[in-house]
């Protein structure tokens, strides 16, 4: 049941990713932004004065202020675990960015402070609400395309040497994770939101053309419990870079989605879905803060109608632990040089 409340949110971290956020909360009629903090005060203080609510110094002072329901996690990947936890034991509900955490242990952590808590726990994995992946997930669900044989993910991604320049924790494995962590672990979630659960994964990782700790470039094989077979190609080393390229071949056809649009439909007794309006039109393959809020518009909205009907919403921690997951498979089937079940 609707309760109609406003709720109050503060965002932890003050980057580029927290401006889509920001904005967010502006074009929610039932969302308030309350107060922000970062590790730099001048910087939140800067982002307050833009984007509203008051600056705090550090996420303590966050979490102890009043007024504050939701905490969005906008800061870098190794951090995730501990400001959700802390988010949580306060009483927040909690949207994090992705990934929700780097380690399997990370990911216990935090089920473990949702179920003490009894809050919430969304994770961003925003592109599952773009209108062709909606329609494809429908019609596999609905059994209208057939049984699934093979998958395959391309991501071949372009990230200047500058990028990782910039900023210290990026490139780092405890910090970052790696590329199929940060850039590849949305096409990871779509992969599992419209191929199921894997049962196995082998791999192979190289840093091969950026001067940074972690891997720049993954391939990987996966096995699906259904028993289809996928293939993922993950970089940030590919120059200029191209679009996010996803086929599935299904017994009666095969589609192709380049980024969020359907490129190829090759499905003869399904008609294909109307064209949309393209929301990754400007590179976001070679610029990370390419894209539009759509979709992290979409999925707040949903964390927010979840709140209200007492339900999980869409990309629970449940869903949220799934890609996590699978890609430490995949960097411990690389590592171990060896087939990983799950």
């Amino acid at each position: 049941m609707s309760t109609n409340r406003t709720y109050g949110f503060g965002i932890v971290g003050c980057g580029m990713i927290s401006t889509v956020h920001a904005e967010v909360i502006k074009n929610l009629p039932n969302a308030c932004l309350v107060g922000v903090c970062d590790h730099s005060l001048e910087r939140a203080t800067a982002f307050a004065e833009k984007h509203g609510g008051r600056a705090y110094a550090d996420a303590d002072a966050l979490l102890a202020a009043e007024g504050i329901d939701v905490i969005v996690i906008c800061t870098p990947s190794g951090t995730h675990t501990e400001l959700t936890v802390a988010a949580l034991r306060t009483g927040h509900h909690v949207l994090v960015e992705k990934p929700l955490a780097l380690t399997l242990e990370g990911l216990d952590a935090i089920k473990q402070a949702k179920v003490e808590s009894g809050r919430t726990v969304a994770v961003i994995s925003q592109q599952r609400f773009a209108p062709a992946v909606k329609k494809i997930s429908a019609l596999i669900a609905e059994g209208a395309l057939g049984r699934l044989l093979l998958a395959d993910i391309s991501m071949p991604y372009h990230r200047d040497p500058s990028y990782y320049e910039a900023v210290a924790w990026r490139g780092t494995k405890a910090m970052d994770g790696g590329e199929l962590f940060n850039q590849g672990i949305h096409g990871v979630d779509l992969l599992l939101h419209l191929c199921g659960d894997v049962r196995a994964v082998t791999g192979v990782t190289r840093t091969l053309v950026h001067n940074i700790e972690a891997e720049d470039t993954t391939v990987a094989t996966l096995e699906f419990e259904n028993g289809a077979i996928g293939t993922l190609r993950s970089t940030t080393a590919i120059n200029p870079g191209y679009p996010r390229r996803f086929t599935l071949y299904f017994t009666k056809g095969t589609i192709a989605i380049d980024d969020d649009q359907i490129a190829t439909w090759d499905v003869p007794d399904v008609e294909r879905p109307e064209a949309v309006k393209s929301d990754t039109d400007r590179k976001a393959h070679r610029d990370p803060m390419a894209f539009s809020i759509d979709y992290h518009l979409a999925e707040t909205a949903d964390l927010l109608a979840a709140l209200d009907e007492g339900r999980e919403p869409l990309i629970s921690f449940d869903e949220g632990k799934r890609a996590p997951t699978v890609i430490l498979a995949i960097y411990r089937a690389a590592e171990e040089n060896r087939r990983i079940t799950l």
